[in-house]
């Protein structure tokens, strides 16, 4: 049979001319509709533990959660390697697995190992588990804007415009500017805590009180530290925080603001970014799973 076939090819070489010619026609023709993609769409075997404990350091996280943490995940079968991030108040686990592994099982697994180590943790520690690729966490491109003579801020405005443009790409799914958070600071007046028989640790429990989610900020005395939200969830605004209720050592009700001063803050070099040795502002762009990568690079550069 292969040898007939192959006679025939031998013997019709017009034909074959052909049948290869309107073969490769066709491929021209469908050569525009084949999807290229920066990443390939490859489920690998990873989690993400985020683990919330309002009010508490980085420090205290570490201590009461991520230890006991760490500890169960070093005997979790088929694992490869994890990584831990600690923030004051919240941190998170990356766990990768090996290739291969049903990592479905590796949810229920890891929930039961957390649900054991509960009655050992602070009560007011929240653990959630999730499926989670490391390809959905990479950038596709990274665009700087660089200048010798403009200021951090002329810089950073003129990143803002440009990542506003961004945003009528179709083909971008999420626009990213790379800079420092303003922090919510307390500054105490002591002589005037001291007037009204206010203590730190009464300052902290009213903080504390009324703010039960991420922090965006820190409220910093020695080596204690008190997460701050103040923009969603507990705190609507800076000027709630000003408001926080104090009790005075007679019985009168304070603002926290007749004690301290409550005000937003850049971090000095919180964030530094150059390209080729000068300071840039960089934008990180994620594009969307059906994107060209050639096409969005062609439309960018346009």
């Amino acid at each position: 049979m292969i040898e007939r076939f192959i006679n025939f090819v031998v013997s019709n070489r017009l034909f074959t001319s052909l049948f290869i010619l309107i073969v490769i026609l066709t491929a021209w023709v469908q050569l525009p509709n084949l999807k290229i993609s920066q990443y390939p769409s490859v489920e690998l075997p990873t989690l993400m533990i985020n683990i919330t404990l309002p009010g508490a350091s980085a420090k205290e996280i570490e201590q009461r959660v991520i230890t006991e943490l760490e500890e169960k995940l070093e005997s979790t079968r088929n694992l490869s390697k994890f990584k831990t991030a600690i923030h004051n108040s919240y941190a998170n686990i990356t766990v990768e697995y090996h290739y291969g592994v049903d990592i479905d099982d590796e949810v229920v697994d890891i929930n039961s190992k957390i649900n054991s180590l509960k009655p050992d943790l602070p009560s007011q520690t929240e653990i959630t588990v999730s499926k989670q690729s490391p390809v959905d966490l990479m950038v596709s491109f990274v665009l700087a804007v660089v200048s010798e003579t403009a200021s951090d801020h002329e810089r950073l405005v003129i990143a803002e415009l440009l990542k506003n443009r961004l945003r009528m790409v179709n083909a971008i799914d999420e626009t990213e500017l790379i800079k420092a958070e303003e922090e919510v600071r307390i500054d105490l007046d002591l002589a005037r805590m001291k007037r009204y028989g206010i203590t730190v640790q009464q300052i902290r429990q009213s903080i504390q009180g009324n703010n039960r989610f991420l922090p965006t900020g820190t409220f910093t005395f020695g080596d204690k530290a008190i997460s701050v939200l103040a923009f969603s969830g507990g705190f609507k605004d800076i000027e709630a925080l000003r408001d926080t209720m104090l009790i005075s050592s007679s019985g009168s009700a304070l603002a926290l603001r007749d004690v301290a001063t409550v005000h937003q803050h850049i971090v000095p070099d919180a964030v530094i970014t150059r390209v080729n040795g000068k300071q840039a502002s960089l934008l990180t762009l994620k594009m969307s799973n059906a994107a060209n990568v050639f096409t969005v690079k062609k439309e960018l550069d346009t």
